[in-house]
């Protein structure tokens, strides 16, 4: 998702001074994603039955033991062990005789392993459940009570032991065939009173029609996340017995997928049903329902190998960052401007004179270990010594991230314009600064940085615009909004409590049209300027006649006013719609990004433009023989 958001930046100047201003900006984050996943690893069975027992010890058994309760209504059912399979038998010896019913036993989710919370969704990882099922009737068709119906399931879970009773919710694997396909596709199931109809249930993964036919042995594996509460049904064959034989046919492991046992295949997609999940349930179990239209031998069901696993709770493979700061005197941080948890590598262009810059850092994650810091240690050193790293090492230990900043001292730094001269009367929306020469005003806001406007009187009306600490360049553009307008423009700075220098007279500017001026304020470094920009009235004006001035740019240099001409013709650097515009004598024009990530390159002479670029702060690199330039730009 995007975020419209308002990021202060401060950019500081060789005296540690600061110069600020707001930069509206388009910020992606992607939280679609997250780093907290679930790492595979260990599980808990909480219960295991293999039924490898005699038919008289069928109710007792399990890891941990378990007591199975075993139910027959109106018919002749009966639960047994046969070759260490468990199954359920109709009870029918004669075709057509005796009576339809349902048989199924019942097991206590409380004797299961502590680690299983019987409200599924406050289980702490996936829970699995595996095992095996083969159905020798070919019509499995509907689970209410009649002659000719037949319908088998496997209780993952339900709320009461009475699987036919109203108010028995829960889920389970049911096998039912699709019309009259003769099939016994098994679905994933939320059942709702029961287990009596079928009307009853709510598909959730599954049937497919294509499914196999009765006798195959198959296994089935069942995935419940409590993240998302989404089930997953998967299967694997096994073989068949009947021609055409499989080989080996048998209930294999169904906990076990490898190249010998074989894999599992997935049914459908994953699906997200929590109408149960946050219900406490009492019983697993197996359920037969069956008529009597075929004898026990031809509608047996048989069951093996039941495991429920829990997975162990997930740890978390996030070693990011969520907040990366930097202070340049030990006291006051601030964000990083480009700061991305996925951006590991930054470099950090500063003027020269500063102390080595503190980095602190906040971890994303919790869990996470704490960021351990490693500070820059020399400025002027190699670049080892001059990067400050920040390395996080995630839960689960496995994952390790490292975050360097590069300290990098430069003489050049550029305080971006601030609006982009559109022409609205209202300067305070339209980025547009707009004063009258005859009119007197207080502060006022402009881009969220207080101007003072300063004291006026008939003649004039000027504008005090932020201290500067560095000799330099000011740009700004101005506009009359009146042809009736008569001005004359000065620029003026002091220092301290001293009066007033006039830098220079610009003298008339009668454009309709911005026209770009350009002052060199020569002072040493370590001077604090106040700066204004006056406009001195000619004669008479109507009362709104006035001048919009707009994208004031600094831009600090170390050479004297010797070389203040040539200095402003040889590196220029200004906005265009959709990029930046760069003036240069000749030299090659490098475009990086904050964190150092080059973007584009050109050998300049003259002007060249360098478009398709978003908002955001730039370092402009020129390199004029041996000479070496950087500006850092603020594009909006």
């Amino acid at each position: 998702m995007k975020k419209l958001v308002i990021n202060l930046i401060k950019l500081r100047d060789f005296g540690n001074k600061q110069v600020t201003m707001h930069l509206y900006k388009f910020v992606t984050v992607l939280f679609m994603l997250t780093f907290a996943v679930q790492v595979e690893g260990q599980s808990t069975t909480v219960f295991y039955d293999n039924f490898n027992r005699s038919t008289a010890n069928l109710f007792e058994g399990g890891e941990p033991v378990i007591t199975w309760t075993p139910v027959t209504t109106n018919g002749a059912g009966t639960l047994t062990t046969y070759n260490n399979v468990f199954r359920i038998m109709s009870g029918i010896g004669t075709a057509n005789t005796g009576s339809p019913g349902r048989t199924y036993m019942t097991g206590p989710l409380s004797s299961y392993h502590p680690a299983f919370n019987n409200a599924l969704t406050e289980n702490t990882g996936d829970i699995t459940w595996t095992f095996n099922v083969r159905n020798f009737k070919t019509q499995l068709n509907e689970f209410a009570l009649g002659n000719d119906n037949y319908g088998t399931a496997v209780v993952l879970a339900a709320n009461n032991a009475d699987l036919l009773a109203e108010g028995t919710h829960g889920y389970a694997l049911v096998f039912l065939q699709i019309s009259t396909t003769n099939r016994p596709n098994p679905r994933l199931v939320r059942f709702t009173n029961g287990l009596g109809a079928n009307a009853n249930f709510t598909n959730i993964v599954g049937p497919d029609a294509t499914f196999y036919s009765a006798n195959h042995y198959l296994s089935y594996k069942v995935v419940y996340s409590p993240v998302d509460d989404s089930w997953k049904l998967f299967y694997r064959f096994d073989g068949l017995t009947t021609v055409p034989a499989t080989p080996g046919a048998s209930f294999k492991d169904p906990a076990v997928e490898d190249e010998a046992t074989g894999y599992y295949t997935q049914l459908g997609t994953s699906v997200v049903d929590n109408t149960y999940t946050d219900l406490e349930m009492a019983v697993c179990g197996f359920f037969y329902n069956h008529g009597n239209t075929a004898t026990s031998a031809n509608s047996v069901q048989q069951f093996d190998n039941f495991k429920v696993e829990v997975a162990a709770e997930a740890q978390s493979i996030d070693a990011t960052l969520s907040d990366l700061q930097v202070s340049l005197d030990g006291t006051n941080f601030e964000t990083l401007t480009m700061f991305n948890s996925t951006t590991k590598t930054y470099q950090y262009y500063l003027t020269k004179g500063h102390a080595i810059p503190t980095v602190s850092a906040t971890k994303n994650d919790p869990a996470a270990s704490d960021p351990i810091i490693v500070q820059a240690t020399n400025l002027n050193g190699t670049q080892a010594e001059r990067t400050a790293t920040v390395t996080v090492t995630a839960e689960d230990n496995s994952f390790v991230e490292v975050y360097s900043i590069e300290f990098i001292e430069t003489d050049y730094i550029f305080i971006s314009g601030l609006g982009n001269r559109d022409g609205g009367v209202d300067g305070f929306v339209h980025n547009n600064l707009y004063f009258y020469a005859n009119a007197a005003f207080g502060n006022n806001k402009f881009q969220g940085k207080t101007y003072t406007r300063l004291a006026t009187n008939s003649t004039y009306s000027s504008l005090q615009l932020p201290q500067m600490t560095e000799i330099g360049t000011l740009d700004f553009y101005i506009r009359k909004n009146n042809v009736d307008v008569e001005g004359n423009i000065k620029v003026s700075y002091k220092k301290d409590d001293n009066d007033w220098t006039v830098v220079t007279d610009l003298g008339d500017e009668n454009s309709l049209e911005f026209v770009k001026k350009s002052v060199f304020i020569n002072q040493r470094a370590d001077i604090a300027l106040l700066v204004r920009i006056e406009i001195t009235k000619n004669g008479d004006v109507v009362s709104d006649a006035g001048y919009y001035l707009d994208d004031f740019a600094y831009t600090a240099s170390d050479i004297g006013t010797a070389n203040s001409d040539i200095y402003i013709k040889d590196f220029k650097v200004r906005s265009i719609e959709g990029g930046i515009a760069v003036e240069a004598r000749e030299g090659q024009v490098d475009v990086y990004t904050a964190s150092g990530l080059l973007l584009q390159s050109a050998r300049v002479q003259g002007m060249h433009e360098f478009k398709n670029l978003h908002p955001g702060v730039y370092f402009i690199q020129v390199l004029d023989g041996e000479q070496r330039k950087i500006v850092k730009y603020l594009m909006h």
